[in-house]
């Protein structure tokens, strides 16, 4: 039992995000947004909450607005670093001031993780909050890599396995299998399989809870009218390994 109560706090620190936001709107956005992505996700709707949530809890990130009442965002980012408790807490800034505090703090080490602009691009806040998270912890991604050539796969893991843990599987049952047993940060598809089309595996990714992120690695070139709901589609002989490589870091918030 101790045993599981401590797996418990591990997994509550390591997943709970704290929105500092006064629009109620915006911060019901960053809410949902985050637990539809597995967090929990508690809202400060000023500064003065936050600190207080920030006393009584552990969290693995903060979103930050930086137009708040009672004080500037960019006062309040100082101050955290002044605090033991907070010096290395993981902020995302989620502004219409984004790009002026950026400047603004140009030159100190804060050690912003992203500074988001308003109206919010999902994509880029949860891949911000997720390498947050990973820092935080120091869990490394868990990639699936769903390939018939294993000289393929061994490029691929000399591309990622450094960042990454890659699992492989060179047919559907083989993927089926391993998407029963693992939580996977991406799957990595190609279409052409031994048997049967990648594509078969793509209700099961997006109806994951929350969705697994796909990128699509294929001989054959397909288009975003004959396949929905994935990250990113690639064609093997027109993909460097420099854009393979750049393309699976965004994709699993690594830097």
């Amino acid at each position: 039992k101790r045993a599981d109560v401590s797996s418990d706090k591990i997994e509550e620190k390591t997943k709970r995000i704290l929105i500092c936001e006064d629009d109620r709107l915006i911060a019901a956005l960053l809410h949902f947004m985050l637990e539809q992505d597995g967090f929990v996700a508690d809202v400060a709707y000023d500064t003065v909450q936050a600190k207080h949530m920030l006393a009584q809890h552990h969290y693995a990130a903060m979103t930050l607005d930086l137009s708040l009442p009672g004080q500037d965002g960019i006062a309040f980012i100082r101050e955290l670093r002044m605090e033991e408790k907070t010096v290395k807490l993981p902020i995302v800034v989620v502004s219409a001031r984004a790009i002026a505090g950026s400047l603004e703090l140009n030159g100190e080490a804060y050690s912003i993780i992203d500074w988001i602009t308003k109206p919010i691009d999902k994509e880029q806040m949860v891949l911000a909050i997720r390498r947050a998270v990973g820092r935080f912890s120091g869990i490394r991604p868990r990639v699936l890599h769903v390939e018939d050539d294993p000289d393929i796969f061994k490029v691929m893991h000399g591309l990622v396995g450094d960042m990454a843990d890659l699992d492989h599987a060179g047919m559907l049952a083989d993927a089926r299998h391993l998407l029963k047993q693992c939580r996977y940060d991406l799957v990595i598809l190609d279409l052409t399989l031994p048997d049967g089309s990648g594509q078969e595996l793509l209700s099961i990714l997006n109806g994951a809870t929350p969705p697994i992120p796909v990128m699509v690695f294929s001989a054959r070139e397909v288009g975003r009218e004959e396949i929905r709901n994935v990250a990113s589609l690639m064609v093997k002989s027109r993909t460097s390994d420099a854009q393979l490589l750049a393309t699976i870091k965004r994709l699993i918030g690594v830097e």
